[in-house]
């Protein structure tokens, strides 16, 4: 586990597994997985002013936003501009209250 948001009103736990390449959904009650979501090489996590959207940064060149409700995955990707040869990544991601990562 990389990092983690604790969702209080779901009691779920959502934690980021980058080397297993997902995303687990942990009991706050009895701390048993809920679910495994694939999503590649995720790190930062944090809910949007939705409540119910997690934004989380990878180190894939990509921003992935996940339904907590449904688990169905967005990916966003995204490249350096011009023409470097470095890779981005998002080891932290913050979720806006306009709703904006």
């Amino acid at each position: 586990m990389v990092h983690g948001f604790y969702d209080e009103s779901r009691q779920l736990l959502f934690a980021t597994n980058l080397g297993l390449n997902e995303l687990d959904v942990i009991s706050g009650q009895d701390f048993s997985v809920m679910a495994r979501v694939p999503v590649s090489q995720p790190l930062g996590i944090d809910q949007m002013a939705d409540g119910k959207t997690l934004v989380i940064g990878t180190e894939a060149q990509e921003i992935v936003t996940v339904n907590e409700d449904t688990y169905s995955v967005a990916e966003y990707p995204y490249s350096a501009p011009g023409s470097s040869s470095f890779s981005l990544f998002f080891p932290t991601v913050l979720a806006m209250a306009n709703g904006k990562s």
